[in-house]
């Protein structure tokens, strides 16, 4: 495996280049035609050109489709296609009319359903006893529900200039350390489709950092997250129960202020698919934090918790501590917040 990796580098350095370089023609032809943001309501001032998620996806497809040789001969590739396809003209539409939450959120759906209806990418029945008769059905709602839930923390998490793709590209960077490391039956198809991912997102990230040249926008956020829940299924569904575990301990950070902020609104009987500025990253910018010392402090986060980890699967005799301390510390964080701004929230 590790001889046919070195054999791709090429494919992925082109990748990150082609990256890069076409974000910065997006950024060129943005200014020029006026694809600018039209609801930074945080910089109203500043002139940032929007739909950066469409280079990403492009890259990625376009050296996806260039790896695979023919990718309508894959099956599952090609349902994926067609799914992120259909997310990506969502997250579109999103960013220049600014959909409700709840058209998102029965877009997110349908393409979560033609994975899993379309292809074989669904978490194993066997994760947990079961009876049989129950197992298509906890299949479905557990691949229904973690699709729907990984894609739309990325979006929310998209509130920081770098911030969802830094995060995004470390918890993948892991993904891919583990799934070559442990997975017990993965395939260098798999493996190299998660590296283009990653390759796609680094050479964008320098343009979207502070001050960000470009956003990623709803097409890009919802085209990542929705492919990072697909990477973990497919990467990870035959690693054992710690399927369900490693993919929310690497991206606990957009997962954990995703439960934050919905945690948070029903507490204060407000609809949790209204937008505020309740998200981690407003509340560090409000203890004085710059947008790059919060963008910092979260993948640092992912970081230490992605760590841990791979801590649990190196020393598997001991993974069900490391695993409760991270959880545990989880749980503490959460509800320390929780009770702090719930009394800010109380009026005086």
């Amino acid at each position: 495996m590790g001889h046919v990796l070195m054999k791709s580098h090429r494919l992925l350095l082109s990748n990150f280049l082609m990256s890069f370089l076409l974000t910065g023609l997006f950024i060129y032809l943005g200014h020029r035609f006026g694809w600018l943001e039209r609801h930074d309501k945080l910089h109203p001032k500043r002139r940032v050109v929007s739909y950066g998620g469409l280079v990403i996806y492009a890259t990625y497809w376009l050296n996806s489709w260039r790896f695979l040789g023919d990718l309508w001969s894959y099956p599952t590739q090609r349902m994926v296609f067609i799914s992120s396809t259909l997310l990506v003209i969502i997250g579109l539409i999103d960013d220049y009319f600014e959909l409700s939450a709840l058209v998102k959120a029965i877009g997110i759906l349908i393409c979560s359903n033609i994975i899993f209806f379309g292809t074989d990418l669904h978490f194993a029945s066997n994760l947990i006893s079961i009876d049989w008769s129950w197992g298509t059905s906890f299949k479905y709602l557990l691949t229904i529900s973690w699709i729907f839930i990984v894609t739309n923390s990325i979006n929310l998490l998209d509130g920081v200039d770098g911030l969802a793709s830094s995060v995004s590209v470390s918890g993948l960077i892991v993904l891919a350390i583990t799934s070559y490391s442990f997975s017990l039956s993965l395939r260098y198809t798999n493996l190299i489709l998660l590296l283009l991912l990653v390759t796609s997102i680094l050479g964008f990230i320098p343009w979207n950092w502070s001050p960000a040249k470009i956003y990623l926008g709803d097409t890009g956020a919802l085209f990542i997250g929705f492919m990072y829940a697909i990477q973990s299924i497919t990467n990870l569904k035959n690693i054992g129960f710690y399927t369900i575990i490693l993919p929310v301990i690497f991206y606990l950070v957009p997962l954990f202020d995703t439960a934050y902020v919905i945690v948070r609104r029903y507490l204060n009987k407000q609809s949790i698919l209204s937008r505020d500025e309740s998200h981690l990253h407003y509340s560090l910018r409000r203890y004085g934090l710059s947008d790059t010392q919060i963008v910092l402090v979260m993948v640092a986060t992912t970081a230490i918790c992605s760590l841990l980890g791979l801590l649990s699967q190196v020393f598997a005799p001991y993974r069900h501590w490391i695993t409760l301390v991270i959880l545990m510390v989880a749980g503490f964080i959460f509800l320390w917040l929780l009770s702090k701004n719930l009394r800010q929230d109380k009026p005086s």
